[in-house]
């Protein structure tokens, strides 16, 4: 079953409208949240956590796809040793003999700057440096699973992005718009009464029925208050459905929150659900 199936399944049709682009946008948050979240046990960082191997050859690591560097070791020749991360404009103290901070293979350091990770003393061909890192991962909307990533966690990105997008369709509710598109809301405009268009635009409807009443033409007064009150018959079944629509999608959006605190606490402790806003959203 690919994601926007899984999507489908709780938010309802994706494609007319198209919310796909919308969906893919959330699926790709969803998974880096889940995977900065999810991060924190660190049962769980061990299974997102690869390698990187710095040498000789390769002595700088781009971070700019990494999430989370969880541990920096550097070789003395004998063993693997710890580094400590400093702060970048502090960096060059480390390696320079003339420096109080001065330090060797057998106490490294490392700092990232401009999405690149340095190690001191720079990494050699038999002392290489080990970057323990949790890296992002790309996913699609057609697919049906995310390299390096444990199918177990798959559920809480879908419930992430489905959250997310039902927000995002909420908002794109509007007031309900009748016949030929004009809503009642939309500023009343004058309109002449010789002139058929502006007949038939309801926009103008009170500004021509005011025009025929001063003409003390009621008959026509009355047909032009007959169509007003069409329209706002018509208004208000838009009105009810639309009111209806959003209220199930705030529905969906209450279950799919609490659905996904629900999955978020099997992995981490949510101290209630505050904790799980501290990425930028809050039911």
């Amino acid at each position: 079953m690919s994601f926007k199936t899984e999507i489908e399944a709780i938010v309802g049709d994706i494609d007319s409208p198209d919310y796909t682009a919308q969906a893919q946008l959330y699926l790709t948050e969803g998974l880096n949240f889940i995977i900065k979240t999810l991060s924190t046990n660190r049962l769980v960082a061990q299974k997102l956590t690869s390698n990187a191997i710095l040498n000789n050859t390769s002595t700088t690591l781009d971070t700019s796809n990494i999430l989370s560097i969880v541990a920096v070791e550097r070789g003395d020749g004998t063993r693997n040793r710890k580094a400590k991360e400093v702060a970048f404009e502090d960096f060059a103290d480390y390696s320079d003999a003339n420096s109080i901070y001065y330090t060797n293979k057998f106490d490294p350091v490392y700092a990232v700057m401009n999405d690149t990770l340095y190690v001191t003393p720079t990494p050699t061909a038999s002392e290489n440096a080990v970057i323990r890192k949790i890296e992002a991962s790309s996913i699609s909307l057609g697919g049906t699973s995310v390299s390096n990533f444990p199918n177990e966690y798959e559920r809480g990105v879908v419930l992430y992005a489905s959250r997310e997008l039902l927000r995002y369709i909420m908002n794109q509710i509007r007031k309900p718009n009748v016949t030929n598109g004009t809503t009642l809301t939309a500023d009343m405009a004058a309109g002449a009464i010789g002139t058929d268009a502006d007949k038939r635009d309801y926009d103008k409807y009170f500004d021509i029925s005011m025009d025929f009443i001063a003409d003390e033409d009621v008959e026509l007064a009355q047909t032009m208050m007959n169509q007003i009150q069409t329209y706002l018959q018509n208004y208000q079944v838009d009105l009810t459905a639309d009111t209806q629509q959003y209220q199930w999608y705030e529905s969906q959006y209450v279950k799919v929150t609490q659905d996904l605190l629900s999955f978020l606490t099997t992995y981490i402790t949510v101290g209630g659900q505050n904790e799980v806003a501290t990425d930028g959203w809050s039911s």
